[in-house]
């Protein structure tokens, strides 16, 4: 790619996801995250509730609140929005690397990776599912590479689930696609053996 292809794709990548939108939930998120630090341990009822005080609880995203809060105490806000430019940058090298094999014309694939951008940058504000964008691309990534290294590249996916599956409940989505496409390696496979 040459460098000017390289230098729109960069400029691209701060200018979508560089907005310092910030949602309403963040400042639950970074409150959530700083207790579960102060104390500790997982909070397991919720002792914020007025109408239900000490409800079992289950914080299925606790381990984004960790990170954005020990981002926004070290950094501060522009922490949170360089976490989000870096988790960005991320998801579009994977998908560069997932594309580089099917498109040959630079320019097309910089088009390309531009338009994902945008489609991604309205909703990509920190909270937990930035994590889930970033994580089923890497899905995505492993199951186009187990067309070339077989079975060992699913390996990866266990570590990764357990990981997303502490960031964020959209880990879900991550097994269906694992679902379809074992579905779909297997009929792969069986047509190969008839």
């Amino acid at each position: 790619m040459n460098s000017l292809l390289v230098i729109f794709i960069i400029s691209s990548i701060f200018y979508f996801f560089s907005y310092p939108e910030v949602d309403n939930d963040l400042w639950g998120h970074l409150f959530f995250g700083g207790e579960i630090l102060r104390n500790g341990e997982l909070l397991t009822h919720n002792l914020y509730s007025y109408t239900a005080p000490d409800h079992d609880w289950i914080n299925h995203e606790w381990l984004a609140e960790v990170v954005f809060y020990g981002i926004y105490t070290l950094l501060g806000s522009p922490g949170l929005v360089l976490l989000k430019v870096f988790l960005g940058a991320g998801i579009v090298w994977i998908l560069n690397l997932i594309i580089r094999k099917r498109v040959q014309s630079p320019m097309v694939r910089t088009l390309t990776l531009v338009w994902a951008m945008a489609i991604l940058s309205p909703g990509f504000n920190v909270r937990p599912q930035i994590f889930t964008y970033l994580l089923f691309t890497a899905f995505l990534f492993l199951f186009d590479r187990y067309q070339e290294r077989g079975k060992i590249t699913l390996y990866w996916m266990t570590p990764l689930t357990v990981l997303w599956a502490n960031l964020h409940g959209g880990f879900i989505a991550g097994l269906g696609a694992l679902g379809i496409f074992s579905l779909w390696a297997s009929i792969k496979e069986y047509r190969r053996g008839t």
